[in-house]
């Protein structure tokens, strides 16, 4: 899976292996959750055009693992 464009503007683009995703969340450096989505399949467009600039982490929950990747918001 990977996420583009990285630094992002607007949107970003979160395309998952061969594998659907239970939940999607993003973490702001503090910690707070400011998006959340269940059920992620494949390909999917996130709008971030409201959150202020700065560094965020896009959490991936799948069945058994959980991966986190860093994401900077221009």
């Amino acid at each position: 899976q990977y996420v583009y464009p990285n630094p992002a503007g607007e949107y970003i683009n979160l395309k998952l292996s061969d594998e659907s995703a239970k939940t999607v969340e993003i973490l702001s450096s503090t910690g707070q959750i400011v998006f959340s989505s269940k059920q992620i399949r494949g390909n999917e467009t996130i709008y971030i055009g409201n959150l202020p600039s700065g560094i965020y982490y896009l959490k991936i929950k799948h069945k058994e693992t959980v991966n986190v990747i860093r994401i900077v918001k221009l």
